[in-house]
């Protein structure tokens, strides 16, 4: 093995643990088509050997199946709700892709070195997989761990991040992940032409992650505040103390004033504990001490280390039947965010571009993280087919005026009734338990 295909097989590591298929399907292109970089200055006319045991992966039913599979990997990576089913296949899957890229990018022959592999797996195979091939052995499952272990830090990573975001809120995983996938592409062509520089990127990029989710869990301990009664760290939103119970008086409202919807506040609306607490909970967090919890948590209504729910009257906020005064809450947020995009409309393209981030952001995302994958996929593609339906007949002036809030009645209707369905649900579930 000689050191380029060592430090090429390093540099690997972060690309991969982006991407499983992505970077793997383009060294795949480069071995089948090289004139896609030979244009490039610096590079020779045969940029890689491409080991003959591995000349199925660069056929044509190779390419189209790592093409396809690369595809696939990219939409689902766009959805919070298939992440959640990648987090749990993606390391090894990663990790392998990893390893066949590592045979790759070694001119000895593949069907050796995998013959030595099971035979370590063998007994006494250490002693038959001795001579030249050991470091060649070595750098694979080298490889291989720090993808698997690299691919699960970054699954904790993109879990913070839709935690942060409120499972769809302002997007910053789906951001993180397209740049993943920029990298992922770039990344595998600074492999093969540009190993050192990779490693260098990577280790830059690695650590500016890990310093930015430092400075965030750095920032969440900042804005607590101490109970004046235990001394406990507070956020500022909450009206009880998780510690010692105790009640106290906000000092920050649940939800930003900046959302239109909050512009439109009716007299009974001044953020009374009731209401204050059901914003907590269209955020996911408990409605006395503003903590994030678990959906599941939240829909049994465990008791929470502040108390609630049973000191819910004595705070006055929202009790085992939050879910009722949540549906309240967001009915009254559909219809002012209808007002809002209505007149939002009056500008070519506003209101129904408007339309579609509040809907996402305060309507759907409250209610969509109660609800089963299927129901969240489910959800969201008739939500998008009935928006291509008004889209279609925009063409009509009433439509094309009344776009906006049609879009607003379209996700508030979609999301109500399946948040509604899961509550019933687990109201019959509950029944039958009894």
């Amino acid at each position: 093995m000689t050191p380029l295909a060592a430090l090429q097989a390093l540099s690997s590591t972060s690309v991969f643990a982006a991407r499983a298929f992505l970077p793997l399907f383009v060294v795949a292109l480069v071995g089948r088509f090289p004139e896609l970089v030979t244009w490039l200055p610096l590079i020779s006319d045969a940029p890689l050997v491409w080991p003959e045991d591995l000349g199925w992966l660069i056929s044509d039913a190779g390419l189209a199946g790592l093409g396809a599979l690369t595809l696939l990997e990219l939409f689902a990576e766009e959805s919070p709700d298939a992440r959640v089913v990648l987090n749990w296949i993606q390391p090894a899957l990663k990790a392998g892709a990893a390893m066949l890229s590592t045979f790759a990018l070694t001119s000895g022959s593949s069907r050796e070195l995998i013959q030595e592999l099971a035979q370590l797996a063998s007994p006494g195979g250490v002693a038959l997989a001795g001579g030249g091939r050991a470091p060649l052995i070595a750098m694979t499952v080298v490889v291989g761990i720090a993808v698997f272990f690299f691919a699960r830090w970054r699954a904790g990573l993109t879990e913070a991040l839709d935690e942060l975001d409120g499972g769809e809120g302002l997007g910053l995983a789906k951001v993180f992940v397209r740049l993943e996938a920029l990298w992922a592409a770039g990344g595998a062509l600074l492999v093969l032409f540009a190993p050192l520089l990779c490693l260098v990127l990577a280790a830059v990029m690695l650590g500016g992650l890990a310093w930015l989710r430092r400075r965030v869990e750095q920032a969440e301990k900042e804005r607590r505040q101490p109970c004046r009664a235990c001394g406990a760290a507070v956020l500022p939103e909450a009206i009880a103390c998780p510690a010692c119970e105790q009640r106290r008086q906000p000092t920050r409202r649940a939800s930003s004033r900046a959302w239109p919807d909050r512009w439109i506040e009716l007299p009974s609306e001044a953020d009374p504990p009731y209401r204050h607490g059901a914003e907590l909970l269209a955020s996911g967090r408990c409605p006395a001490c503003a903590e994030r919890r678990d959906s599941d948590e939240l829909l049994a209504s465990e008791p929470c280390a502040c108390g609630w729910p049973g000191n819910a009257r004595e705070l006055g906020v929202p009790g085992r039947d939050w879910p009722t005064e949540l549906q309240a809450l967001l009915r009254r947020r559909a219809w002012k965010l209808g007002i809002a995009c209505a007149l939002l409309g009056l500008v070519p393209v506003l209101g129904a571009a408007a339309a579609l981030a509040f809907g996402r952001f305060r309507l759907a995302a409250p209610r969509r993280r109660h609800l089963g994958i299927t129901q969240r996929l489910a959800g969201r593609w008739l939500v998008r087919a009935s928006l291509a339906v008004l889209v279609l007949l925009a063409g009509f002036p009433l439509v094309a005026s009344l776009l906006g809030p049609l879009s607003i009645a379209v996700q508030e209707t979609v999301a109500s009734r399946a948040f509604q369905k899961r509550i019933d649900e687990l109201g019959s579930d509950q029944l039958r338990a009894a």
